[in-house]
């Protein structure tokens, strides 16, 4: 989700964004290498950005700048202009789809599509279903049945042993109906098949258990990726906490042997960087100051107590083991947080003095360093944090010398001591 709005956005992409992939593309990879948008390349709302934003968008990810071929999937904000007022033809859903994604595909190619690269079968497809010929924001999320079909011939002619990656705006995992479980059908009929999905903001590995004579397996999995653009490009931080970004699959004949996520901010783009730490109690947010042109400040808080430890791991799954050493003992492992989210993402005003808490000691899988960071920063917005790869520990000694260290599924081991203010937004507030 590049999601740029403005020129200024694609500026700001060619300046920050385009540099560190392909540094890190031919410097720290040195492998042939792929870049795919998982979809809102643009954010078309209540301006035309087609003719303007979509061909700029597509010349700032031209490879002499990104360094590697960028393939693209259509999202829900890639669709032509539409209103009320400005309608698309279509005598069915089927043509008023496809009337929709034309300028896209004029700029960018087909939205259904696959290519091999060695052992490995990629395909793209646009998961957007829209309802109706005036109305860019009520869609439904899934496939028409000509998009099912194609599919299905598609990965008729690909041997089951070769690892399928499907590539799509919005996250599979949460829906039904509109063929999304047959397409799940055709991909578990693979060794192992991927989703790769955006569209959420956030980051969050879902994996799918295939009943077989020998019990339970994981053979499908869907990767909801965070977007690139953070929270439309305000600071660079997104919504559940992590960096404004992008993910690393690294692939070795059919397998995947890598997985991790890359900030494009300075100071956190690099591989090292794959989690954030707090205090259990800490109090996030800032003092109003006298330049403020808003009224609204906030103070929020973790839950925890401050015997606990918080981590935020942006690329955590379920294999993931994060081990806490005070003062070089290794004391125990960290427990994920629960999902448990407020039940209106959009949180109000609280006070220092009273700042916002879950009630009745709720804990919620929020990072409240985020929600108040786009609450005091920017203009009393409300603060919005989803958080699905957040941990805690009760530590043995609050006062001791903290080291974590994150081991994800492939072995690789990341390691943190750095405590976190929750006042500190020096990474991110630029």
């Amino acid at each position: 989700d590049p999601q740029v709005s403005r020129l200024t956005h694609i500026e700001r992409f060619i300046r920050q964004v385009a540099p560190d992939i392909n540094a890190h593309a031919h410097t720290e990879l040195g492998l042939p290498s792929y870049g795919i948008t998982l979809g809102d390349v643009i954010s078309m709302g209540s301006t035309d950005l087609s003719k303007e934003v979509l061909p700029a968008m597509r010349d700032a990810m031209h490879i002499d700048k990104v360094g590697i071929p960028v393939f693209q999937v259509m999202g829900n904000h890639d669709n032509c202009y539409m209103t009320a007022k400005n309608p698309v033809y279509g005598r069915d859903l089927r043509e008023i789809n496809l009337n929709i994604q034309r300028m896209f595909e004029t700029t960018f190619g087909p939205i259904n599509y696959s290519f091999n690269r060695g052992d490995i079968h990629i395909v793209g497809m646009r998961n957007i279903v829209y309802k109706y010929n005036d109305k860019s924001g009520k869609y439904d999320e899934g496939f028409l049945k000509h998009q099912y079909e194609w599919l299905k011939q598609d990965l008729a002619l690909v041997p089951k042993d070769k690892m399928v990656i499907l590539c799509v705006h919005a996250p599979i995992f949460r829906n039904t109906g509109n063929y999304v479980e047959q397409v799940e059908d055709l991909l578990s009929e693979f060794n192992e098949a991927h989703i790769v999905s955006g569209h959420t903001h956030y980051s969050r590995n879902f994996e799918y258990s295939v009943e077989e004579a020998d019990g339970p397996h994981t053979k499908l999995y869907d990767h909801n990726v965070g977007a690139l653009c953070g929270v439309w490009w305000r600071g660079n931080i997104a919504c559940d906490g992590a960096p404004t970004g992008y993910n690393v699959f690294v692939c070795d004949g059919n397998k995947f042997v890598e997985s991790y996520f890359m900030g494009v901010n300075e100071g956190m783009n690099t591989k090292d960087k794959q989690m954030r730490l707090h205090r259990g109690n800490a109090i996030t947010g800032r003092e109003r100051k006298s330049t403020d042109t808003y009224d609204k400040t906030g103070y929020f808080a973790f839950t925890f107590g401050e015997d606990y430890l918080v981590a935020n791991i942006y690329n955590a799954d379920s294999k993931w083991v994060v081990k806490v050493y005070e003062d070089g003992v290794h004391t125990g492992n960290m427990e994920k947080v629960a999902i448990n989210l407020p039940s209106n993402a959009c949180i109000g005003s609280y006070t220092y003095e009273d700042p916002r808490r879950a009630a009745d000691g709720i804990e919620l899988s929020v990072d409240w360093y985020t929600a108040a960071f786009y609450y005091n920063y920017y203009e009393g917005r409300s603060a919005w944090s989803e958080c699905y790869h957040l941990y805690k520990y009760q530590l043995k000694n609050k006062d001791a010398k903290i080291k974590v260290e994150a081991i994800d599924r492939y072995g690789n081991i990341f390691t943190e001591t750095e405590i976190t203010e929750g006042t500190d937004y020096s990474l991110v507030a630029r």
